[in-house]
């Protein structure tokens, strides 16, 4: 046998595949409990090899109208964009990550799927407290006659 066969019988003997529970505990051991097992990114690629490095838990996506983005007709059904929100943690890292994506063409119709941002836990705080100040400054006396200056 030569040398390249030799390496690839090893590499063989060596790769693991997603179906292949045995060799996976820890995936589901290590779980974070927001977690959803049918959201999880397995890092598999087309062959159903299992890259480790790409694997992350996920957290089900919270989805919301995106209006002043276009969105699309699948069939004679109008399918508005979308704004979507999600957990996601690597196998490596200790905390999560919050994962703003836009769907332009969605539920599963071939199209744009746009990662907006990745904020830390803090970083998702900061930003939920200045989106809300924001609609309190914008709302502020809604609906109230200005004062007179």
């Amino acid at each position: 046998m030569s040398a390249k066969e030799l390496l690839q019988q090893a590499n063989d003997e060596h790769e693991f595949t997603i179906g292949d529970e045995d060799r996976l505990p820890w995936f589901d051991e290590d779980r974070p409990a927001w977690s959803d097992r049918e959201e999880d990114e397995t890092g598999a690629s087309d062959n159903g090899v299992a890259r480790p490095d790409a694997m992350r838990w996920c957290s089900q996506r919270v989805s919301l109208p995106a209006r002043l983005y276009r969105g699309r007709f699948v069939g004679d059904t109008y399918m508005g964009a979308r704004h979507e929100v999600s957990l996601v943690q690597s196998i490596g890292d200790r905390v999560p990550t919050v994962l703003l994506h836009r769907a332009s063409h969605p539920d599963g119709a071939t199209g744009a799927y746009t990662r907006l941002m990745a904020l830390t836990l803090d970083e998702a705080a900061a930003l939920a407290r200045i989106l809300l100040l924001h609609v309190d400054l914008a709302t502020e006396g809604a609906g109230e006659p200005a004062e007179p200056s």
